[in-house]
């Protein structure tokens, strides 16, 4: 047997194993100590220090990429980074998970003007 039908076998099995056993497979932070901690990381990044750091980032950057010690892709990606970081929590609610409060809600945007 190869490597990758080894590989392929292991995968399907633990799909499989997932499949049997659904709340495996869901970290919800009410029940996980670890979601709870992974929470409270996540609100320092989201916080007003988190905001404050992420300021001060894209500013030497923007500034370095403006003497062109860095190039403007690479300013780029820091500010689609900084951008993924503050809207991970919207995106994992409108995605069906559970934001830190846990709180299980589905964005939906609005329809027409009303």
């Amino acid at each position: 047997m190869s490597k990758t039908s080894a590989g392929f076998i292991v995968i399907l099995c633990l799909a499989s194993f997932l499949t049997i056993f659904p709340d495996l497979a869901f970290a919800t932070p009410q029940g996980s100590n670890i979601g709870k901690y992974l929470c409270i990381s996540a609100s320092w990044f989201s916080g007003n220090a988190g905001k404050g750091l992420a300021m001060i980032a894209l500013f030497i950057i923007a500034t370095t990429a403006f003497y062109g010690k860095i190039t403007w892709g690479m300013a780029i990606l820091v500010g689609i980074g900084v951008a993924i970081l503050f809207g991970a929590d919207a995106l994992v609610v409108a995605l069906g998970g559970f934001n830190c409060r846990g709180n299980f809600t589905i964005v939906t945007p609005p329809i027409g003007n009303g």
